[in-house]
């Protein structure tokens, strides 16, 4: 397995439910952040916390780690803040833009682009085998103070097939990934990525030129610079090295269960000094390693709902009319770190039209 880059965990939280009988806080599943870079202000960053309906339904708190070593805070969200999927899939998301700090929190975002689609997996002929990994919550070690962000390793057991749903942690058969990568309860949420690399080592394959994660938000044009770095570089890879990627392939709904019957018991007694209700002939169904896994192709619709939509409206035209009360001067470089020039007078009409075009084409493959 190469080695991770070290913004992969931080785009990583942690659930957090409340126990019936105490009350108190308690894990419950994980999730990722995803970030959409306004095509219209490059000072402006929409990012959502996705992870399975199944746990978000019972998520009352989520927490992130903070700047500050050894520590997080929580992030409190209720049940109804969260977006369900229109398709049925085992997804939810929430707008955690205004909840986030750049200065409190040490964390990272996926970009639209990370997203799996089924033009990626056809284009890199993607297929059983292919090795993973996924990062998440290890139920018996949350971390006390800050989270502990762990990672289980695998390959790709069947990839997924709109004829032949699989029953998702929410109890929906829909089209999904099976990653066989010994899961366990608590990774519910998780992000599954899928990779190739020639040299063992997937630190820069995914943003090319930077080594530190791209901000949540805050400097004005880090992340459509970083989308751009990242699309060359899949681009020059993808042409020296047999197509070298890493990409999201999905997030961790449920474990693959195997049916099992008893045949034969002895008198077993639980920890609470009672008899144990097994039999022979009864019949089980116990988790095995593999992980179901939803399309990460679920992801980009989801947060395209028009409450999103409408949510990012408002939030860029409160910042245009901040910037326009500050009188503040237009930002003096583009996207791409570079200002606009004599040679190319039209550079930042060109790259909105870009992003425009970017925009559609990720609504299309979606």
């Amino acid at each position: 397995m190469p080695r991770l880059a070290p913004w992969m965990p931080k785009m990583v939280f942690f659930a957090f439910g409340i126990n019936p009988k105490t009350a108190e806080t308690k894990p419950i599943g994980s999730g990722v952040f995803v970030a959409i870079p306004s095509d219209l202000f490059v000072d402006v960053t929409h990012v959502y916390a996705v992870t399975c309906h199944h746990v978000a339904i019972d998520t009352h708190a989520i927490r992130v780690n903070s700047a500050e070593e050894g520590k997080s805070r929580p992030i409190d969200i209720e049940p109804s803040d969260w977006e369900k999927s229109d398709s049925g899939d085992d997804l939810a998301a929430a707008d955690v833009t205004d909840l986030l700090s750049l200065q409190e929190d040490s964390v990272s975002a996926l970009v639209p682009e990370m997203l799996g689609t089924k033009r990626f997996i056809e284009g890199v002929e993607l297929g059983i085998g292919e090795d993973g990994f996924m990062l998440g919550l290890f139920a018996d070690l949350p971390g006390k103070t800050h989270n502990l962000v762990a990672a289980k390793f695998g390959n790709i057991s069947l990839l997924a097939d709109d004829k032949e749903p699989i029953r998702q942690g929410n109890g929906v058969r829909r089209p999904s990934h099976l990653f066989d990568m010994r899961s366990r309860p608590g990774f519910s949420g998780s992000p599954v990525f899928v990779y190739r690399t020639p040299e063992g080592d997937i630190r820069d394959i995914a943003f090319g030129i930077h080594e530190d994660p791209p901000p949540i938000s805050g400097l004005l044009s880090r992340w459509h610079e970083d989308m751009y770095a990242s699309e060359q570089y899949y681009k020059r890879q993808q042409k020296l090295h047999n197509n070298a990627f890493i990409k999201l392939l999905g997030v961790h709904s449920a474990q693959f269960h195997d049916p099992v019957k008893i045949i034969e018991v002895e008198k077993l007694v639980s920890a609470e000094g009672a008899d144990v209700a097994l039999k022979e002939g009864d019949k089980l169904k116990i988790p095995n390693s593999v992980a179901v896994t939803v399309p990460a192709w679920e992801i980009w619709p989801l947060i395209n709902k028009p409450v999103f939509k409408e949510k990012r409206r408002r939030r860029e035209e409160a910042a245009e009319k901040d910037r326009a009360s500050r009188n503040d001067p237009e930002p003096e470089s583009n996207a791409f770190g570079e200002s606009g020039d004599e040679k190319n007078p039209r550079h930042r009409e060109d790259f909105n039209s870009l992003l425009g075009a970017a925009a559609q084409k990720r609504e299309r493959e979606g």
